[in-house]
C-alpha cells in the first residue's frame, strides 16, 4: 500500500516537472474562455480545457486517416 502511494506520488512529481504546455494551447484556453465567459459576467465558468483540447485532437488523428 505504501509502495503504491510512492509510485503514484513520483509519477505526480514527474508529470508535474514536465515540459510547460505549448503557447497555443495556452491561447486556446484563453479565448474559449473568453468565449464561454462573455455572457456571463458576474457568473462562475466551469470548463475543462485540457479535455476540449484532447477530444478536438482525437477528431483531427480521427479525420486525417479517412
Amino acid at each position: 500500500m505504501i509502495l503504491m502511494t510512492v509510485i503514484h506520488l513520483l509519477l505526480l512529481l514527474v508529470a508535474v516537472s514536465s515540459s510547460p504546455p505549448a503557447p497555443s494551447f495556452e491561447e486556446f484556453d484563453l479565448k474559449l474562455y473568453s468565449t464561454l465567459s462573455q455572457n456571463k459576467k458576474n457568473e462562475n465558468v466551469f470548463f475543462s480545457p485540457a479535455s476540449i483540447s484532447l477530444a478536438m485532437s482525437m477528431c483531427a488523428v480521427g479525420a486525417q486517416q479517412e
